[in-house]
């Protein structure tokens, strides 16, 4: 489960840094990369959140449902 969480993060950080990396070489003028890159990068990483939020709320769900029932059969 700790690799998941490992592999979550490493995502973030590197979808931040090629956006960070690009939008500077555009401002330096070494690139001439179109703003839509950057947006595509942003929602991609957006997307990926999402998905890992919704895999976090299922587990928490499905958590509490095993709690209660374990309450109820008691």
């Amino acid at each position: 489960m700790a690799y998941k969480k490992v592999l979550q993060y490493e995502t973030f950080i590197v979808l931040g840094i090629i956006i960070a990396v690009l939008a500077f070489l555009n401002v330096l003028g070494v690139t001439n990369i179109d703003s839509d890159l950057f947006w595509a990068l942003a929602g991609v990483g957006l997307i990926i959140e999402g998905f890992l939020e919704r895999a976090k709320w299922r587990a928490r769900k499905k958590r509490q449902l095993e709690r209660d029932r374990k309450v109820m059969r008691k």
